[in-house]
């Protein structure tokens, strides 16, 4: 089995290159000497390969960084992050989103628009974080796209990223070792 010390010597983590604002966790990884490379991915923002084997198809993570960026996409862009959402859910196993800037559901839920800002960008709503809740709550369901979602500080993304892909990781580790040792000994 595989342990985290070991995984991160071995893991290259795979970022989009439409990922934008990801500067703390692409310094993150470069810092703790986790490789990375950058290429386009058929969906989410983050993938990763290790010991050869890529899991792009398998495990993902679409990353938010705030819930106003949520907010927008869900209000502005609904057609487009439910499409991508939806195709990712149909091929991969597993697909986290990772919100930024809230640590819990009901933080998330609270969330409000702070009023100098409601002012400056001429808002509307100022309550957003229920609109994004509901949202979510949806998409988590079985029967939608069954999508997992991580809270996190901003300084926290990157570790989070790690460990979804090192339990993803240990898991599948898990599941094929069985299936190895019967191949070995058909053989």
């Amino acid at each position: 089995m595989t342990d985290r010390k070991e995984f991160a010597k071995k893991v290259t983590i795979i970022c989009d290159t439409r990922e934008q604002c990801n500067q703390h966790i692409m310094q993150y990884l470069y810092a703790s000497g986790i490789s990375t490379e950058h290429r386009k991915l058929d969906f989410g923002d983050y993938s990763f390969s290790i010991n050869g084997k890529s899991f792009e198809r398998a495990c993902v993570i679409e990353r938010k960084g705030s819930v106003d960026e949520l907010f927008g996409n869900i209000t502005r862009e609904r057609e487009r992050i439910n499409k991508e959402l939806d195709a990712a859910a149909k091929n991969a196993r597993h697909i986290e989103l990772i919100l930024e800037g809230v640590t819990s559901e009901q933080e998330l839920k609270a969330f409000e628009i702070p009023e100098p800002q409601m002012i400056a960008q001429n808002r509307k709503v100022k309550r957003i974080g229920e609109t994004v809740y509901s949202e979510l709550r949806s998409l988590r369901s079985g029967n939608r796209c069954g999508l997992q979602v991580s809270f996190v500080k901003k300084e926290d993304a990157a570790k989070k990223i790690l460990e979804i892909f090192y339990f993803y990781y240990r898991n599948y580790e898990k599941a094929i070792t069985p299936m190895r040792k019967e191949t070995n000994h058909a053989g």
